[in-house]
């Protein structure tokens, strides 16, 4: 998605350090887990992604 040689998106490394921090601040304010559900297979197409992904977030209680 951001492009390669001569055109290669200058926005790259922001965008990677915006998910970092995002992911970080999920995983500060959430309890993640995996709920019961169908097993997650890869899924190839143009890229490959996850079929069957669930997640559970539980909000961590206050003073944690």
């Amino acid at each position: 998605p951001f492009g390669g040689g001569a055109r290669h998106c200058p926005g790259e490394t922001l965008a990677f350090m915006e998910t970092k921090m995002v992911i970080a601040m999920l995983c500060q304010q959430f309890d993640i887990s995996q709920p019961e559900s169908p097993p997650v297979v890869e899924e190839y197409a143009i890229t490959m992604r996850p079929k069957n992904l669930q997640i559970c977030l539980r909000l961590k209680p206050v003073g944690r």
